[in-house]
């Protein structure tokens, strides 16, 4: 009798450790080894607790884990999270490695992705699907030094009109105005590309939309920059020439103001951030719309546990836990800085309320890269080279583009044939 009740016993533990283990979310995390501690003490403080799954968040190493997640999928020994590139859950989702979050959670999907920054999720859908969420925020704004502007008697620009005109007075006191990285950068391309209403891609996501009259414009204006009003083509180190002076008005990333805010003591309370530039539309309202970037956040097709890592995501992104890690990264970590997707956690964040006001405003008007099944590597070289022809070589910019979208949309229209067999269930 004894050993018919310890074998009863025996079979409730296991039964009990293999459920424990199936309710067990393994997480791939794209970060430092010291975000990824913050990620798992907060969840286990607060989401474990709260709904009894254990979570398991691992770091991948920065150099290789786009290969990792692509290696994962391809033999099936995948996470049930994986937390990676801003083009990452869509590339894989495209190949059906990755759960359409949309098809799946459908309501939630909408309640949670409202609370983003909307030119985010350009990022993580193709057509009707949505393979991800947002993680982080990163934009492009402007930012200029208070001192040396005074100084000058020169006011922060509104219009790239006004940039224009600026530039000759700073160049006659051996100063200048740079871009964030110089004359390659798509980035900085894309911002002018934006404001006139242009993309990379046509609508349908077939097509190059570079050989469009605004796309040509754009390309016209931001290539002028260099060749025309002599800014530098190249910057490096990136930000050193504005904490000496040499360059008071730089458009600049995010990870620029966490340099500014903490390695650039010097230069305290002498500097400013805004909204970049802007275009005038037909209506003389702004476009002052830039390049923004993201982290994505999806889940595998052969998760265990797919409902209980879609609660962990919705946790994970809500406006607290968003705030509170990045709070966490920011008193914890020397230099660290997060910036959330979620624009409300934004608001909550410990940096001055007027910073925190020029970033919300301009990732509401912000674009991510749309994405398409060439990858954004390939769409890269195809517009850095062309960049490089006109500013380097003095190559003619319309020419030089065509040429450039011609050879995107031969790109784009071999990966249509190669993917119809995935894309074909997502049009159905």
């Amino acid at each position: 009798m004894k050993k018919a009740v310890l074998l009863f016993l025996l079979c409730m533990l296991l039964s009990t450790l293999a459920v424990a283990q199936e309710r067990t979310l393994n997480i791939w995390a794209a970060w430092a080894n010291e975000w990824v501690n913050i990620f798992q003490q907060l969840t286990d403080q607060h989401f474990t607790p709260a709904t009894g799954i254990e979570v398991k968040i691992s770091a991948l190493p920065w150099d290789s884990f786009e290969q990792k997640f692509l290696l994962a999928a391809a033999t099936g020994d995948v996470p049930d999270i994986g937390l990676t590139g801003g083009l990452g859950p869509a590339d894989l989702g495209v190949r059906g490695a990755v759960v359409d979050l949309k098809a799946r959670f459908g309501k939630e999907v909408n309640e949670l992705s409202s609370q983003f920054f909307p030119g985010l999720m350009r990022s993580l859908t193709f057509y009707d699907a949505v393979f991800g969420m947002p993680m982080i925020y990163g934009s492009y704004n402007l930012f200029y030094r208070t001192d040396i502007l005074t100084e000058f008697g020169l006011s922060v620009p509104d219009t790239w009109d006004e940039v224009r005109a600026l530039i000759p007075k700073l160049q006659a006191n051996d100063k200048n105005f740079a871009v964030a990285y110089g004359h390659q950068s798509i980035a900085d391309f894309s911002l002018f590309l934006f404001q006139r209403d242009g993309d990379w891609y046509t609508p349908d996501l077939k097509k190059s939309a570079l050989d469009s009259g605004e796309s040509i414009l754009a390309f016209t204006e931001f290539t002028e920059l260099f060749t025309k009003y002599n800014i530098p083509k190249e910057i490096q180190p990136n930000f050193q020439p504005f904490r000496t002076g040499d360059i008071p008005m730089q458009i600049g990333a995010t990870f620029d103001y966490a340099n500014l805010q903490i390695a650039a003591p010097e230069i305290r309370g002498k500097w400013g951030m805004s909204m970049v530039p802007g275009t005038p539309d037909e209506n003389g309202e702004l476009n002052r719309s830039a390049y923004i970037g993201t982290m994505g956040i999806m889940i595998f097709e052969k998760s265990k546990d797919v409902p209980g890592a879609w609660e962990w995501i919705k946790w994970f992104m809500s406006e607290e836990t968003q705030a509170t890690v990045s709070n966490e990264i920011m008193t914890r970590i020397p230099g660290g800085m997060l910036f959330p997707a979620n624009y409300n956690a934004l608001m909550n964040i410990n940096i001055p309320e007027e910073h925190r006001t020029v970033l919300v405003k301009q990732g509401m008007v912000g674009k991510a890269p749309a994405y398409a099944l060439s990858p954004e590597s390939v769409t890269k070289r195809f517009i850095s080279n062309a960049l490089s022809e006109v500013v380097l070589l003095n190559s003619d910019p319309e020419e030089t583009i065509l040429k450039a979208a011609s050879e995107m949309t031969a790109e784009l229209t071999r990966k249509q044939a190669e993917f119809n067999r995935f894309i074909s269930k997502l049009k159905n």
